[in-house]
C-alpha cells in the first residue's frame, strides 16, 4: 500500500475547499489530506473546525505564516511530503475536486515505477476539458488517442497531480518564488529535464472550473490578437515567470521574443501604463531577481 498526502493549497476559498476535501475523503484508496492555508483572512480554519473536519484522523492543516501563492504553496506541500516519508503527493488547487470515489484508485492501478508523474483527465464538464491537450479539448478525442487509458507525455498538472516523492528528493519541490503562473510548466519542464515522464490516465476523472479572464481585442494593420486583461501585479508575475520559463529552457532568442510579443500587445491594447510593469518584469528575470514580495504589489499604492 503506497503513502499517500494529498495536497490542496487554499486561500479565501472555503466553500470550494469543503467540495474538494469531501471529494477526497470518499476515495476508496486511501490517502492522508494536507490542508495548505495560505494565511487565509476568509476564517477557513474556524470553517473546517466548526464543521468538524478535524474529527477526521487523515487530515493535517498546516497555516503558513504568509501568502505565498500557489508556487509557495506547493513549495510547502512538497517539504511537508519529504518529511513526513510519503512515497506520492497528490497536487491540487481548492477549487477542484474528484469527480468519482475512483478518481485516486484509477491513477494508482496504473503505478509501474517511481519515475512517472500520473495526472487525472481535467474537465469542465461532461465532454469538454479545461485545458487542451493534443491540441484539443474534447474529451472524445484524447480517449481515442489514448492507450489502454493512458496518454503519454501530456498532462495538466497541478490538478490531480500524482508525484512520486523521488522525483521531488531527485529534482526538488516546486518553485516557490514563482507565486502565480507557470510554476506547473516550470515543474513539468524541469521533470522531463531529468528524464522523468508524465502520463495522463484518462479514465481518472477531476473536475476544475474554466477561468474566463477579460479579453482586450487587438486589430492594427492586420493583426489581430486577444490580450488578456491583468491587474499588474498578475501582469508582472506571468511576465517574469515565462522569461525565466524561455530563458532556462529554451534560449535568450525566445525570452527577447516573448518580452516583446507581451510589449507590443499592451500597447496595442492602450494599455500604456503596464508597459512599465512588464519592463521591469523582464528585467527582474534577467538578472534573476525573484524575492520581491507579491502582496505588496497587490496594494493600489503600490509604486510601480
Amino acid at each position: 500500500m503506497h503513502r499517500i498526502l494529498a495536497c490542496v493549497v487554499t486561500y479565501n476559498r472555503k466553500e470550494l475547499l469543503i467540495r474538494n476535501i469531501n471529494s477526497l475523503l470518499k476515495q476508496k484508496y486511501p490517502c492522508d489530506i494536507l490542508i495548505l492555508d495560505n494565511k487565509s483572512t476568509d476564517g477557513t480554519y474556524e470553517y473546517l473546525k466548526d464543521n468538524k473536519y478535524f474529527d477526521n484522523d487523515n487530515i493535517y492543516y498546516v497555516c503558513s505564516n504568509k501568502n505565498s501563492g500557489g508556487s509557495g504553496g506547493f513549495y510547502q506541500c512538497c517539504e511537508y511530503g519529504l518529511s513526513h516519508n510519503y512515497d506520492y503527493l497528490w497536487l491540487m488547487d481548492d477549487d477542484g475536486y474528484c469527480l468519482n470515489e475512483d478518481t485516486l484508485s484509477l491513477l494508482v492501478n496504473n503505478i509501474k515505477d517511481d519515475k512517472t508523474i500520473l495526472n487525472s483527465l481535467v474537465l469542465q464538464n461532461e465532454d469538454a476539458l479545461t485545458f487542451s491537450l493534443h491540441g484539443t479539448n474534447k474529451k472524445s478525442e484524447i480517449i481515442s488517442l489514448s492507450n489502454n487509458n493512458i496518454l503519454d507525455d501530456e498532462a495538466n498538472p497541478f490538478n490531480g497531480t500524482l508525484v512520486p516523492i523521488n522525483i521531488i528528493k531527485t529534482i526538488g519541490g516546486v518553485n516557490k518564488d514563482f507565486f502565480i503562473y507557470g510554476d506547473e510548466t516550470e515543474f513539468m519542464l524541469r521533470t522531463k529535464k531529468y528524464g522523468f515522464k508524465y502520463k495522463t490516465v484518462v479514465n481518472s476523472l477531476y473536475y476544475h472550473p474554466v477561468n474566463n479572464p477579460e479579453i482586450m481585442k487587438v486589430k492594427f494593420l492586420g493583426y489581430k490578437a486577444d490580450v488578456i486583461k491583468l491587474p499588474n501585479w498578475k501582469l508582472y508575475c506571468f511576465v517574469r515567470n515565462y522569461s525565466y520559463i524561455n530563458l532556462n529552457y529554451f534560449s535568450k532568442k525566445q525570452a527577447i521574443l516573448f518580452g516583446y510579443s507581451m510589449l507590443i500587445q499592451y500597447f496595442l491594447a492602450r494599455q500604456y501604463n503596464q508597459l512599465k510593469v512588464i519592463k521591469i518584469a523582464i528585467r527582474d528575470a534577467k538578472n534573476g531577481v525573484y524575492d520581491k514580495d507579491i502582496t505588496l504589489m497587490m496594494r493600489k499604492d503600490y509604486k510601480w
